[in-house]
């Protein structure tokens, strides 16, 4: 069993420690210093929680997410696959957003936070079905950024935050990747791969609507754009637990790390615009 876990590190890190010495410098001499958000309370955040095809699971989290903070509200974002029915009966602060033309989850996010900034949100947050126990979280990350964060990263590998009931060898694996991509990279966290988020209305707009990718490289992409624009990133320690803590194999880490190394422009741009205009945006 030790050997099989010293072969599974070193076909893990060897192509990251190659990549260090070919490519891993260009980004950190781009990197800002973080500047803090102005100190503003954040009174109005939104969730947003793509559809889950489970109706049990997606009321769950959003009764968690009722539960947890009053300043927070919930959009569903409905794609091709449909949003469980009953889900905008539960609550006024429950909306249903019907985007046909949505696919993945990450695009979910990013029409939800548009749809956030349309309608006058302090906050965005990125929260998954899979994570509704960390629901319990909102409002802490909520209060970093009345700290002056732009954004707030529940971290599992910041102190204070664990990962349990999780095969040791993902655990490695997780743990190994994101050290990796913090290290090539410079990204302003030690969690670039996070389960949890808040962004500010600056974040929205400067690093999580320009940003390309699926699901965990679509994080990287944000982290990176966040360090580039020099906006303010904290972390706040959760406890994420169950089979899909760590769920990152270690090809799937390989290539979130190439990606992150690949040559790229600087970031500092205006953000992508998403047209949330006639039927599209209909609730």
């Amino acid at each position: 069993m030790k050997a099989a876990y010293v072969s599974l590190l070193l076909w893990l890190f060897v192509p990251f420690a190659v990549t260090a010495m070919t490519a891993g410098g260009r980004h950190r001499h781009e990197a800002r210093r973080q500047r803090p958000a102005p100190r503003e309370l954040v009174r109005r955040a939104l969730v947003v929680l793509p559809a889950h095809p489970d109706q049990r699971a997606q009321l769950r989290t959003i009764a968690r997410v009722l539960d947890t903070d009053p300043r927070v509200d919930v959009l569903v974002v409905e794609s091709s696959t449909g949003a469980p029915a009953g889900v905008d009966e539960v609550s006024p602060r429950v909306t249903v957003l019907r985007q046909p033309g949505v696919t993945t989850d990450t695009e979910a996010l990013q029409v939800g936070a548009a749809r956030g900034l349309l309608h006058g949100y302090d906050a965005v947050v990125e929260l998954a079905v899979r994570h509704s126990h960390l629901a319990r979280r909102i409002t802490a990350l909520l209060e970093a950024l009345d700290d002056g964060a732009h954004v707030a990263v529940g971290s599992r590998y910041t102190p204070g935050g664990r990962v349990i009931g999780c095969p040791y060898a993902r655990r490695i694996v997780s743990r190994g990747v994101n050290a990796a991509l913090r290290l090539l990279t410079g990204a302003p966290v030690s969690d670039v791969t996070a389960p949890v988020r808040v962004y500010r209305r600056e974040a929205v707009e400067r690093a999580l609507l320009p940003a390309t990718g699926v699901d965990r490289a679509l994080g990287v992409d944000v982290m990176l754009r966040c360090r580039d624009t020099g906006l303010r990133v904290t972390e706040v320690p959760v406890t994420v637990a169950g089979p899909l803590c760590a769920a990152l194999t270690a090809a799937g880490g390989r290539a979130l790390v190439a990606r992150a190394v690949r040559p790229r422009r600087r970031v500092d741009v205006a953000p992508a615009v998403i047209d949330l205009t006639g039927s599209a945006a209909g609730v």
